[in-house]
């Protein structure tokens, strides 16, 4: 059985420093406690919730980005792709970490066919020709496919388009099974 992150560690993360995220509203629901939660910057974009056990242990989370803000298979915003790698990363279970690595590589590191980057050294890729599961999440990300779901042994994550009220969103939701 995995140990469940606990609210109050999570809220202790570079995740929540980095990006300087605040709780804005708890509630209680089907024996749930929800906790959404705001960004520091782009908030107009960005929807984060967390779904905890009576325990105060992390059950569900989900990043609700708007579409238009991430981009498309021509151009990905940075900023984008930065938070979501960042909160796959950071809702994983501990016993698998390892296994979410390559894929929070492969969001950080996407480019749309038309994005521009400059560096002065060409980034290594340590893992060479992307799995399908993951090829697929990226066309998620740029908006070139529905859904794909990202299988744990303890917990999965669902990428996803989807619209609410006549806007596009990318969800990326990750559950404890």
């Amino acid at each position: 059985m995995s140990k469940k992150l606990d609210y109050q560690d999570l809220l202790l993360t570079d995740f929540f420093k980095f990006f300087n995220c605040k709780e804005i509203a708890s509630k209680e629901e089907d024996s749930r406690i929800i906790k959404q939660v705001k960004t520091g910057g782009y908030q107009e974009y960005i929807d984060i919730e967390f779904h905890l056990n009576e325990a105060g242990e992390l059950i569900e989370a989900t990043l609700l980005l708007d579409r238009s803000w991430v981009g498309d298979h021509e151009n990905l915003n940075p900023f984008a792709k930065d938070i979501a790698k960042s909160f796959v990363e950071v809702v994983a279970p501990v016993e698998n970490k390892k296994d979410v690595q390559e894929l929070v590589y492969r969001i950080f590191h996407q480019q749309g066919s038309k994005d521009r980057v400059i560096t002065i050294r060409t980034p290594r890729d340590e893992y060479g020709v992307p799995p399908l599961e993951i090829k697929k999440i990226l066309e998620v990300f740029k908006n070139q496919h529905p859904k794909m779901y990202y299988m744990l042994f303890t917990s999965m994550y669902t990428f996803e388009n989807v619209e609410f009220d006549g806007k596009q969103f990318l969800s990326i939701v990750w559950k404890s099974l």
